[in-house]
């Protein structure tokens, strides 16, 4: 067996992604196995457990793709030296709802997060 490029794992990851995106929207996050992610994705289930460790792992560094961003923008707001934090997390908030409405896929993610994902005690 050969072995891959780091591109070439990078883009099998981005696959299982965008391939668990799209059954966690379909079926919610309980009801998806990783071999239904596998099937989606086009890979083998060892091609999953080579990048993630479970279920749960998929799912948040899907999450994190679409939050990421988002991180950087709050992290500002709670500088110390922000001379206008409420400023800063109005901008943030702004974002966040104009790249829900013009980004099917962030869209999607909080579809996931907020009626099929996985129930969060706070």
């Amino acid at each position: 067996m050969a072995r891959r490029t780091k591109a070439e794992a990078l883009e099998t990851r981005t696959q299982i992604l965008d391939a668990a995106e799209r059954v966690f929207h379909l079926k919610g996050v309980a009801r998806t196995s990783l071999n239904d992610i596998a099937q989606e994705a086009g890979v083998t289930r060892g091609a999953i457990y080579w990048h993630f460790k479970n279920k749960h792992d998929v799912f948040e560094a899907m999450l994190d793709r679409h939050r990421l961003p988002t991180e950087a923008l709050s992290q500002r707001a709670e500088d110390p030296s922000e001379s206008d934090p409420l400023g800063r997390l109005r901008d943030v908030l702004i974002y966040v709802l104009q790249r829900t409405v013009r980004d099917p896929d962030h869209r999607r993610v909080f579809e996931i997060l907020f009626y099929k994902g996985i129930r969060i005690k706070w």
